[in-house]
């Protein structure tokens, strides 16, 4: 959801992990996010990213996905793959 493109125009880091690594916290990747208090990450993220806190980052990446797959939706990506799929485990039970 955080993709590196994401990231990149709202932040000054190229990927999330370095966002993270970067804090003040002992955090080295999102993996160790956890043990960061919210308090602390909230005034990371408010002044290190284009967001006010945590929930409007995380809601932002959030629907910048969404609209990424509607879009691939919306050419018939999605659709093609899907039919490749479908045609392909059909083709492998024949084969069975």
């Amino acid at each position: 959801m955080f993709g590196g493109a994401f990231v990149r125009e709202r932040t000054e880091f190229e990927m999330l992990d370095e966002l993270v690594a970067a804090s003040p916290s002992e955090a080295g990747s999102v993996a160790e996010l956890e043990t960061v208090s919210h308090g602390e990450w909230n005034e990371y993220v408010a002044k290190n990213t284009a967001f006010d806190d945590e929930e409007s980052f995380v809601l932002a990446a959030r629907d910048h996905w969404v609209t990424k797959w509607v879009g691939l939706v919306r050419t018939g990506f999605l659709f093609h793959l899907f039919r490749v799929s479908a045609s392909s485990r059909r083709i492998t039970t024949a084969l069975q």
